[in-house]
């Protein structure tokens, strides 16, 4: 067996829990993908947005025993698990964070098999279908398994990790940039994070009317520079007194560079170099993925 390498992502990823009978209606009227039609068998990719159908934070949602896990930002969770708690109000739904019960790590998908062969998951959640990459959630009672296996290296230089996440241009919400953008933006549509025929849920009728009456006017892209960019930094053309776009995230390679996603007017989304206003350059690279 080749040695494996897992990303301890238990710092950057928390889980919030939620239970009660009315866990899965609650969650339904909350986020854009279909709570409903998950099963202990599938994982989904959503998004929490506010009224303005902005998004506050994306996540991937697990079903355990009739208790639906929701994974996301630690640099969120503390928000959201308030906000959503706001919002219970008779219902019978329990919500709590649970992230000091387990470890989180992330995967590539062909080494899953054999990581179940070693350690017990509690669960492997795909990042998407589009990805080679998936978290594996590991109750803290099995780490040792973990921990004693000459086949696997655990690593918490997450560079590597995002690198991954930045080349399949699946984006991830923190708190630098919440509430930024409208899931189209983030392609969120294009990653089968958003359900079109699921019904009302917060932020719905923006999103919605965006998806069949017009067109989004940004998109996420990839990027590399020789310098580093800042999330939520508004970047701009030499003839454009308008943002161009918005920094997502960045990361340092292996080769002092840098790399990362930016959501782009679609009239400057084309493979090739971008010269910004202050003769910075950015290398565009389009998604992996096809955008409708």
């Amino acid at each position: 067996m080749d040695n494996i390498t897992l990303y301890d992502l238990s710092k950057n990823k928390s889980i919030i829990a939620f239970s009660g009978s009315d866990a899965d209606t609650f969650l339904q009227g909350q986020v854009s993908c279909d709570v409903l039609n998950l099963a202990e068998t599938n994982t989904v990719f959503g998004s929490l947005c506010n009224p303005k159908g902005r998004v506050i934070c994306v996540f991937h949602l697990f079903k355990r025993l009739d208790i639906y896990y929701m994974v996301l930002s630690s640099t969120l969770s503390k928000n959201i698990l308030k906000r959503l708690k706001m919002f219970v109000f008779r219902s019978d739904v329990l919500i709590e964070d649970v992230s000091e019960n387990h470890y989180t790590f992330g995967a590539r998908k062909q080494h899953v098999k054999e990581l179940i062969d070693i350690v017990e998951t509690f669960a492997v959640v795909s990042i998407n279908s589009k990805s080679d990459l998936t978290i594996l959630i590991i109750n803290k009672k099995y780490i040792g398994a973990l921990e004693q296996s000459n086949a696997i290296s655990i690593s918490e230089q997450l560079s590597e990790w995002n690198h991954a996440l930045i080349s399949e241009c699946i984006p991830d919400i923190t708190s630098d940039s919440s509430e930024l953008f409208i899931p189209q933006m983030l392609n969120l549509d294009a990653l089968e994070a958003v359900d079109f025929k699921k019904g009302c849920y917060t932020g719905q009728e923006v999103i919605a009317r965006l998806h069949y009456k017009g067109t989004s006017k940004r998109r996420l892209v990839i990027y590399t520079a020789s310098e580093a960019h800042a999330p939520a930094e508004a970047i701009h053309a030499p003839n454009d007194s308008n943002s161009i776009g918005t920094i997502l995230n960045c990361n340092k390679t292996s080769n002092n560079d840098y790399t990362g996603l930016v959501v782009l007017k679609i009239e400057y989304m084309k493979e090739g170099l971008l010269v910004l206003d202050n003769a910075h350059q950015l290398s565009i690279k389009l998604a992996p993925y096809r955008l409708d």
